[in-house]
């Protein structure tokens, strides 16, 4: 009997995946506990964080023409926005940030680590030959969803990051933007994996209906 033997893609892509994922924990584990310990007990190794925003900037002398060497006549350029990031200490907000702020990052690591759990499952299970089982369609559908949680929560820290900047510094003039913004095309690949989901139920579906003919 010929025993299966994963594709080297395969092998290689889930050595990839096993190993972001560790490395992910690894991340998490410094970020939630090594750097708040070290914070902590020994202060004067640690750099006061900061945090970045983006802010819109004006430019005085935008009129001045650009020509490039290439070409002699001058081309029209219109900056529709021009932004930058400002970056706070996290000593200037307020003494809320700190544990609200860590919350936030517990939750976003137990995300991407969730994602990658699952990611890694789906491809431990296709290098062993059984890529259309029930639990692959689960799983191919928990990323999706995953990934759609992810990009909602991470456009709306961003959003409550850059209002609560915007209160720290109210007496300021620096124009700061708040809008929503989220990634239309991870929304994208989100609802593409959830749509891979349900071609994994039919193979999954054909696989069983083949296993009882005789």
């Amino acid at each position: 009997m010929q025993t299966y033997r994963a594709d080297r893609v395969v092998r290689i892509l889930t050595g990839l995946v096993s190993t972001v994922y560790y490395g992910a924990w690894a991340a998490a584990a410094f970020v939630l506990i090594i750097g708040p310990g070290m914070k902590k007990f020994t202060p004067s190794l640690v750099v006061d964080p900061s945090f970045r925003v983006e802010v819109a900037v004006t430019l005085p002398g935008l009129g001045a023409t650009l020509v490039p060497q290439w070409q002699a006549a001058p081309p029209g350029i219109t900056l529709n926005r021009v932004t930058g990031d400002l970056a706070l200490p996290e000593s200037m907000m307020p003494a809320w940030w700190g544990p609200v702020g860590y919350a936030a990052l517990v939750l976003l690591f137990g995300l991407v680590l969730l994602f990658l759990h699952h990611l890694r499952a789906l491809f431990r299970r296709v290098r062993e030959g059984a890529p259309f089982d029930a639990a692959n369609v689960i799983r191919m559908r928990w990323l999706g969803v995953l990934l759609l949680v992810f990009q909602v929560y991470f456009a709306a820290l961003d959003y409550w990051g850059s209002t609560m900047v915007t209160r720290v510094l109210a007496s300021s003039r620096i124009p700061i933007g708040s809008a929503l913004h989220i990634n239309w095309f991870g929304v994208f690949i989100a609802l593409v994996l959830v749509g891979l989901a349900e071609v994994f139920r039919r193979g999954a579906a054909l696989e069983e209906e083949q296993s009882l003919v005789v």
